[in-house]
């Protein structure tokens, strides 16, 4: 069970980064909000998968 949800947590982390990097790739330069929610969904999810990591190794 805790391996079932270690990977189920781990794949939605990688869907929010993937999220966040499409959007930074095909964002439009005169849309600055896509960007910066690119920057954002990008951002949290690396966050939260590190602390997911370090919680789980503690």
């Amino acid at each position: 069970m805790n391996m079932l949800i270690f990977i189920l947590m781990t794949v939605i982390t990688l869907v929010i980064i993937s999220t966040g990097i499409f959007l930074l790739k095909f964002s439009n330069t005169k849309n600055k909000s896509t960007r910066t929610s690119g920057y954002i969904l990008t951002s949290v999810g690396i966050v939260g998968f590190l602390v997911f990591i370090l919680a789980t190794l503690l």
